[in-house]
């Protein structure tokens, strides 16, 4: 019927802006992920949660530090060995690699979005102090990655629980995706570390609030810089809404 052949037209219309959207803008990759994640849980929540009795005392205190550190230590010597096995061969674009290293400061990234230019920038300048080369930029993206591993952790750690923090800093630190990921200079890796950093230091906040760990003027203050941190994110796309 006439109808049908609309309806289907009209599904096929959105489904393909849907998709658009997906490939075209990193909020669309970004909630292709949430949506990952949420599934996982889900099962998670589903299936394996119910048959657990409740998070054990276990890994608390030196013990948690002392496998963290364990946890970092093995993420790093990954991440080293993927550096020392590249040789020198970045992955993808090397756009942002060559305007770091170069005496250019004109904006080469309206491609892309605000962020691109302080991403470039902070990169020219570590390399400035690690020399030019290839690796050393993958070092760089080596250190961001684990830095968003250890603050991942503690984010976790204080709004879900240790268990939840557990698995989510073994998926980051030896999914193949994520330590391979150092080879591909971009700041998608530094956006995501200032993502979680804003979401960390929102939890922290709200929890310090709920437990009066600070006074009331204190805690004004701590909001609105966080409202500063979150409108510069905002400002420069750090998580793709406008690109």
């Amino acid at each position: 019927r006439v109808t049908d052949i609309i309806d289907i037209c009209i599904v096929a219309f959105l489904l393909y802006f849907v998709y658009k959207f997906i490939r075209d803008r990193r909020a669309g990759k970004l909630a292709v992920g949430i949506l990952l994640l949420f599934g996982l849980y889900k099962l998670f929540e589903k299936f394996i949660l119910p048959k657990m009795t409740g998070e054990t005392p276990v890994l608390q205190g030196i013990a948690e530090w002392f496998v963290l550190a364990i946890v970092v230590f093995v993420a790093v010597a990954v991440r080293v060995v993927v550096i020392i096995a590249a040789t020198g061969n970045l992955e993808g674009t090397t756009l942002f690699y060559e305007q770091a290293i170069s005496n250019n400061t004109g904006n080469a990234f309206d491609f892309y979005n605000n962020g691109a230019c302080i991403y470039s920038g902070l990169l020219g300048f570590v390399l400035s102090f690690l020399g030019h080369i290839p690796n050393a930029a993958m070092g760089v993206q080596a250190g961001i990655q684990v830095v968003t591993i250890v603050i991942t952790y503690f984010m976790l750690k204080k709004s879900l629980g240790r268990m939840y923090a557990w698995i989510a800093v073994v998926l980051l630190s030896f999914l193949p995706g994520s330590f391979m990921a150092v080879r591909t200079i971009t700041p998608d890796a530094l956006f995501t570390m200032f993502l979680v950093l804003f979401m960390w230091a929102l939890v922290s906040l709200g929890t310090a609030n709920r437990e009066q760990k600070v006074k009331g003027n204190v805690y004004i203050l701590l909001f609105i810089l966080l409202g500063v941190f979150a409108a510069f994110l905002t400002y420069y796309d750090m998580v793709g809404i406008v690109a």
